[in-house]
């Protein structure tokens, strides 16, 4: 596949739609799980609102579940648009830097980097989701597979 088929295909909504879906719902499944096994016994309310805001740790698997969920989104995109090219990919990876812009705004006190980080990361981390579906599509068939 050369440079100039790689963005050729068509960006599908469905496709974008279920990728993005399938990264907020599990993000939020996933983080609530983290959550779980991280919140401290016998906080209040208020004082946890005001933890889960600052503590790093948390702050640090947020950070991992998302990349991982990005790449997933990628992936999901480019193998629900039954083309070989990774249009969707860049299609999800710029809804979720607007998801970004949106965190920005919804945790302003998160430190700069991983508030560059919001709008940086999600494009390559989507599109490089979308090289492994494309990679997996394109891979040779197994031995004893006919045709």
């Amino acid at each position: 596949m050369n440079a100039e088929q790689t963005f050729s295909d068509r960006v599908k909504l469905k496709a974008l739609a279920t990728s993005f879906v399938a990264y907020v719902v599990l993000s939020v499944v996933l983080f609530a799980i983290v959550v779980q096994f991280w919140m401290p016994a016998g906080v209040s309310a208020e004082r946890l609102r005001e933890l889960a805001e600052t503590d790093r740790n948390l702050l640090l698997w947020q950070m991992i579940l998302g990349a991982v969920l990005t790449i997933v989104a990628g992936y999901i995109a480019t193998r629900m648009s039954g083309k070989k090219g990774l249009r969707n990919s860049l299609a999800v990876g710029g809804v979720l830097t607007l998801y970004g812009v949106l965190g920005i705004y919804l945790h302003p006190s998160h430190p700069v980097i991983v508030q560059v980080a919001k709008l940086v990361v999600p494009i390559p981390l989507a599109l490089i989701g979308g090289w492994v579906a494309l990679r997996a599509k394109s891979s040779p068939p197994k031995i004893g597979d006919h045709a």
